[in-house]
Formats: structure tokens, C-alpha cells, sequence
């Protein structure tokens, strides 16, 4: 599954689902950022772009050596009130296979 307003870089191969509004890319491929360049061009605030660039930290950059579903329950109280946090968060709790993650996935 690839989520929406997702960027995917040619020529990448994707073996797993990547969530919503992130942006996959690189030889290797991987999550790499936020589609915030995209997003602004659909019409998002500057606060649901801020929204999830924090929730792409939570779960991309701290949430190393910790369990995803509890970045995800952080992630379902702080940003409760942001329909584009939540519908990151559903993307991932949805996955079967998994989420593309960083370098450190493997």
C-alpha cells in the first residue's frame, strides 16, 4: 500500500507499504522525508505540513529501539486533533507487511 500524497522516486523499488504523505527515494529505497512540498501545493495549512513533519520525527527518528505502536499511541494522543497525524497513523496500523523505514531498518 502506498499512501496518499506519497512521492516515490522512479525507478525505486518498494517492498513494503509506505504511509501517507511521505516521500520515498534512493538507490536504496527509503523514507526519506515529508512530502511537504506537495502537500502545499494540495492546499494543506502550514500547521498540518508542522503536524506531520512531527509525527514523521516520532516514528522515523525517535522511535528507533523503541516499539512502533507505542510511537503510534504517543502519536494518537499529541496530534489528536490533526486528521492528517491520524490518517498516518491509521496507514501504519493498517500495513500487512510492514513500513519502508530508514537506514536502521534492517
Amino acid at each position: 500500500m502506498i499512501g496518499m500524497h506519497t512521492y516515490i522516486g522512479m525507478g525505486c523499488q518498494v517492498n513494503k507499504d509506505i504511509p501517507a504523505y511521505m516521500v520515498a527515494s534512493g538507490t536504496q529505497t527509503r523514507v526519506r522525508s515529508i512530502n511537504a512540498e506537495g502537500m502545499k501545493r494540495r492546499g494543506f495549512s502550514s500547521s498540518a505540513v508542522a503536524s506531520i513533519k512531527r509525527a514523521f520525527k516520532v516514528v522515523y527518528r525517535e522511535s528507533q529501539g523503541r516499539l512502533l505502536d507505542h510511537a503510534l499511541s504517543d502519536l494518537e494522543k499529541s496530534e489528536a486533533d490533526s486528521p492528517e497525524v491520524m490518517q498516518f497513523v491509521k496507514c501504519i496500523r493498517s500495513s500487512k507487511v510492514g513500513i519502508m523505514r530508514g537506514p536502521l531498518e534492517e
